[in-house]
Formats: structure tokens, sequence, C-alpha cells
């Protein structure tokens, strides 16, 4: 996860590691081609609207809190479900701008439970996540 993180932001991630003596581990981006002034750089609550209703869907509780963790740590109050039928009544319950989910969950396919977040809630942002390398073989 690190290493496409890395890739993403046109980086690489570096790991040495020698036996009995330990790991070093390096994460290198580069910089910005500009740096941005201090008035330029706003605050997490100035671009999030606190407001903003999102659902975490994920069958493993510890990822489950840590994505709920980082949003509470960015100013927002997520809605969280370890069970995608359960988190589909919550969608026919509440309006979420957002919903999170794990790309692999036992009760559904995320593909199903994306296609009935877009039936019942057509302007809902869906963004499926995932720490398996490749997504799902058997899904575009």
């Amino acid at each position: 996860m690190v290493n496409n993180t890395a890739l993403g932001h046109f980086g690489r991630l570096e790991i040495e590691s020698t036996l009995g003596s330990g790991t070093s581990v390096r994460l290198l981006l580069p910089r910005p081609e500009k740096e941005l002034a201090p008035t330029e750089i706003r605050a997490w609550p100035e671009i999030l609207n606190s407001d903003l209703r999102i659902l975490v869907v994920d069958d493993d509780e510890f990822v489950l809190n840590a994505h709920a963790a980082i949003l509470r740590h960015l100013g927002l109050e997520p809605q969280t479900s370890s069970r995608a039928l359960e988190a589909l009544f919550d969608l026919d319950a509440e309006k979420f701008a957002i919903v999170i989910t794990d790309l692999r969950m036992p009760e559904i396919s995320s593909i199903e439970f994306a296609q009935r977040v877009r039936a019942m809630c057509p302007t809902t942002r869906i963004f499926p996540l995932t720490a398996f390398e490749g997504g799902l073989e058997d899904a575009p």
C-alpha cells in the first residue's frame, strides 16, 4: 500500500534490511515545483464541510476503525458499518454524500454493493478501496 502511494505521487519506496541489525524504510516523494506561500495553505476545516455525511463500510474492524479515525482527525464524523447489507439499510434511511467501501466483502460483492448504492442514491460518490494488489480478477 505504501509503495502504491509512493508511485501514485511520482516517488519511490526504499527498504534496506540487515539480519540482526534492523530495517530502514524511506519514502521518497518529489518536492512541489512551486512552494506554497503560507496564505495559500488552507487548513482542513476550511476545505472540508464538517456536515459532510460519510459512510464507511469494511468487514475488517481494524481497517474500519482506521478509516474512521482518519476522517475524525479531519474534523468529520463518519458513520461506520462492518456489514454491507446492514449498510444498505442505513443508506435507505439516510442520505450520504460519500460511501467508502472495502472492495472485498463476504456478504455481498463490492460491485453489487456499489450498484445498489447507485440505484438508491444516484448522487452519492462511491470510493471502493482494497489492500489486495490487483483488485478483483472477475470485475472491471
